[in-house]
């Protein structure tokens, strides 16, 4: 039960002990024997504090501006010196960069005179190559020639006895032989020079265009060379120049000589060098793997793809700054201790009449007379701190009426709630319940209220004992209980409660009676359990859901959603679903699921989104529309699973069954339907259209001799020849083994012009195919051979055009003239005449 708020036996503010007392409107308060003086604790004085908290809000404005100019004088620093150091770098990267050109420039135009009879011819070569003093002047390690197989055929100076020597697992060698490309390599330890190198490396050529060999100009890091100004400079005492290959992670040279050679930490131990790695050109501040924070600037090298960093200790380039620091402290620290005083004295001035008038309050508190209302003699904050005194003493009365009235409402809102009341009295172990205890427990209220123990009938055992349990411990140490609890009612069934308990104490502390609560939360738990089991869907589906509001606003998303598009939950959220479009829709796709969406209220298809990545892929996707009793959309709820792996294996066994896999050409099937196309096109505008059969002439020679992987290559190589001597809109397909199939579209509408146009693709067709072939293929021992083939074509052409002559009809023909092609010797063009036989297998 509620207890009043103010109890006039024990309030210190009244005086009031457990003596005779007199009403409100007479009698005699009984006196106190002693008056007692506000005493404060230093460290609780309102002066205290206050000195305190204002010299703190001093400080921290002081020192937060000693610190917001440090950092300003610190950042303009950093601008100033960082320009001058990126100014510095850009200077010596700008020289580094024009001096590899030259070399490069050099080796190029050197290469570009050595042709496939110098390279044939070591000896020829060497002395060619000795001729040229320049390049030594170029590249103190040295040059040298290899062929086709990475071996070393000549090397300037001869000393460096690098002739023999396999460079093909060196990548600056490897990749020029395969590309046909001028690159300046990794830096390395040489083979033969015993020292750290980097090669400048060019292709060699033979008069066709094919690589046959390179030439290799290399720097001796070892030894004098243009990058000393590197290694011999310094930037600022104690700062230094790095020239560093990020392709490779490594430092090529140094002012430091020990880190020639050396890699680069790992990503994430140095943010600076993290983005000049990624391209990055300035300069910024930064923490070095060694625990030094330093001052770096860096400018890229573009010929090699390298960059020249320079550094400086933030030591040394801020010491003007560190020294102010020191210089503003020691200012800050006088500054602070003459506040201090200052403040001190003046709330001690200040504060004198409000501890005057706390200590008049005190003793008031401590008479024995009826409190009367303090005078107000102050109109400021003392003068209201009296009115407030004289306040509380006139509401006391006041609360203690509105406490009574409250507990009335409370016992009707209680029923009104659902909620049940209960009080036991422990020494007579009679129990009191509200009426909602009766309906809860479907118990009729003529049977009366059981006692504690007659309580054990209205819970289940395990309940009850959780019940008894609680109880006895209220009674024994006065603690208060919340309890789930099953209850059963007259007819079995049972129904989750919550029962709340509250022990009350009488003068001498002991527990006299229990009062408490006791509320029927059973369809409570079942829409808990509901909303868990709806949790525990929407956070494990492997499909990805969204759930907009009715504005189409993300809400909530999954973590299937984030696992498919890449974006996180706060990323998604308040996002509106279009920042996953991929534009591969069009308008009317949307305006579509729009009338499904606002009519219907569901649309389900196939959609092409983009990750976070920027990756397109494919979805199924299911959007429902979430209403409430009167049909006005609330939610948006939309389902989907990628089904990018499906559609990638049906575009692949669509492109499998209409394409030929060697030479990526239409197959048989796919030629069928461009002829269609072209015949029907033929019709249409009356423009004629040919059909060529072509079948390869020596091609059976090159398999039995070299093997099947060699016919492949020349396959493909014709596959390429005949694609670069048709028009976008015509055909070239590959029905099975040597033969091909051209189909040209729209020649002209006069047939005698048509054959012309015609005659002049074949021509064109049989020329390109004649010309040598020659097919790079690997030995078992994996070195690399050129194979040489001569093979030309036997050419059947057909014209068509507004008949009826049908597919089959065409590629009879035209196989026939091809056969007539072979017959007068190969290497020929027949068009089909109507007297000519059909042909024969070859």
């Amino acid at each position: 039960m509620a207890r009043n708020l103010i109890d006039h036996e024990h309030d210190p503010l009244c005086g009031r002990t457990n003596g005779p007392t007199r009403g409100r409107s007479g009698g005699r308060w009984v006196n106190m024997q002693n008056h007692m003086k506000l005493k404060v604790a230093p460290w609780q004085s309102l002066k205290t504090r206050l000195t305190l908290f204002t010299l703190a809000i001093f400080l921290v404005g002081i020192w937060a501006l000693s610190f917001y100019a440090t950092r300003l004088l610190k950042s303009d620093m950093e601008h100033v010196l960082g320009d001058q150091q990126f100014q510095t770098v850009s200077l010596v990267a700008s020289q580094i960069n024009e001096e590899l050109q030259v070399r490069q420039e050099w080796l190029v135009q050197i290469a570009q005179k050595i042709d496939a009879d110098m390279v044939s011819k070591p000896a020829a070569l060497q002395a060619y190559l000795e001729q040229r003093m320049v390049l030594l002047q170029m590249f103190n390690g040295g040059v040298f020639a290899t062929g086709i197989d990475g071996t070393a055929i000549a090397d300037v100076p001869l000393a460096n006895d690098r002739i023999g020597t396999n460079y093909l697992d060196r990548e600056s060698v490897s990749i020029p032989l395969k590309e046909g490309k001028t690159l300046i390599g990794r830096p390395a330890l040489g083979k033969k020079l015993g020292a750290p190198i980097f090669s400048i490396v060019t292709p060699l050529r033979d008069g066709a265009g094919l690589v046959i060999g390179t030439l290799v100009g290399t720097i001796n890091l070892g030894k004098p060379n243009f990058l000393d100004k590197i290694t011999q400079s310094h930037y600022g005492k104690t700062g230094g120049f790095l020239l560093t290959a990020p392709q490779y992670r490594l430092i090529v040279t140094a002012s430091e000589k020990d880190r020639i050679m050396q890699p680069l930490p790992p990503v994430g131990v140095n943010t600076m060098l993290d983005r000049y790695m990624q391209g990055y050109e300035g300069y910024g501040i930064s923490v070095n793997s060694r625990g030094q924070e330093e001052l770096t600037a860096a400018k890229g090298i573009p010929v090699a793809g390298w960059f020249m960093g320079a550094v400086v200790p933030t030591a040394e380039a801020f010491a003007p700054v560190y020294a102010m620091q020191q210089r503003m402290l020691l200012a800050t620290l006088l500054l602070t201790l003459l506040t201090g005083a200052l403040l001190w004295w003046v709330l001690k001035r200040q504060l004198a009449p409000l501890v005057a008038t706390a200590d008049a309050m005190a003793t008031l508190a401590d008479s024995r007379h009826l409190p009367q209302p303090l005078a107000q003699t102050d109109q400021g904050e003392i003068g209201l701190l009296v009115a407030g005194f004289n306040r509380i003493l006139e509401k006391s009365v006041q609360r203690e009426e509105a406490m009574q009235r409250m507990q009335t409402m409370m016992e009707r809102t209680e029923s009104m709630a659902h909620l049940a009341s209960f009080q036991w009295e422990v020494d007579t172990n009679t129990v009191t319940w509200s009426p909602e205890m009766f309906r809860l427990f479907d118990r009729d209220p003529a049977l009366g209220v059981p006692n504690l123990e007659g309580q054990a009938q209205l819970y289940t055992p395990a309940s009850t004992q959780i019940l008894f349990a609680a109880v006895s411990k209220a009674v024994a140490d006065g603690t208060p209980y919340d309890l789930e609890l099953t209850a059963v009612q007259t007819d079995g069934q049972q129904r989750k409660v919550f029962a709340k308990g509250f022990p009350e104490h009488d003068g001498n502390a002991r527990v006299v009676r229990i009062y408490g609560l006791v509320q029927d939360i059973t369809e409570r738990q079942r829409k808990e359990e509901k909303i868990r089991l709806a949790a525990s869907v929407f956070t494990h589906a492997r499909e990805g859901i969204s759930i907009t509001n009715a504005d189409g606003i993300i809400v909530e998303v999954n973590e299937a959603f984030s696992r498919i598009t890449g974006y996180l939950r706060e990323e998604a959220i308040g996002q509106n679903p279009r920042f996953l479009k991929s534009s591969r829709q069009g308008p009317s796709f949307y305006e579509a699921m729009w009338r499904d969406l606002t009519g219907p209220g569901h649309w389900s298809s196939e959609i092409w989104n983009r990750r976070k990545s920027g990756e397109v892929y494919a979805e199924l996707l299911t959007i429902s529309a979430v209403r409430d009793a009167q049909g006005t959309t609330q939610h948006y709820v939309a389902l989907f699973s990628d089904i990018t792996g499906i559609k990638d294996q049906q575009n692949q066994l669509e492109y499998i069954a209409h394409f030929d896999a060697l030479t990526n050409l239409p197959n048989r099937r796919m030629l069928e339907d461009r002829l269609n196309q072209a015949m029907a096109t033929s019709r249409r505008n009356g423009l004629y259209g040919a059909l060529m059969f072509l079948d390869l002439d020596n091609f059976k020679p090159l398999n039995d001799s070299h093997g099947h992987s060699v016919g492949d290559l020349l396959l493909v190589e014709v596959a390429r020849r005949l694609s670069a001597c048709v028009r976008e809109v015509d055909t070239v397909a590959r029905t099975g083994g040597d033969e091909f199939v051209v189909v040209l579209s729209e020649l002209d509408t006069d047939k005698t012009k048509s054959i012309e146009l015609a005659a002049g693709v074949a021509e064109k067709i049989r020329f390109s195919l004649a010309a040598p072939y020659r097919l790079t293929v690997a030995t078992p021992g994996q070195s690399l051979i050129t194979v040489e083939h001569h093979c030309s074509a036997s050419i059947g052409v057909v014209l068509f055009i507004n008949h009826q002559s049908s597919q089959t009809d065409l590629m009879k023909w035209a196989d026939a003239a091809m056969y007539h092609a072979k017959a007068a010797g190969r290497n020929v063009v027949r068009f089909y005449e109507p007297n000519m036989p059909a042909a024969h297998a070859n």
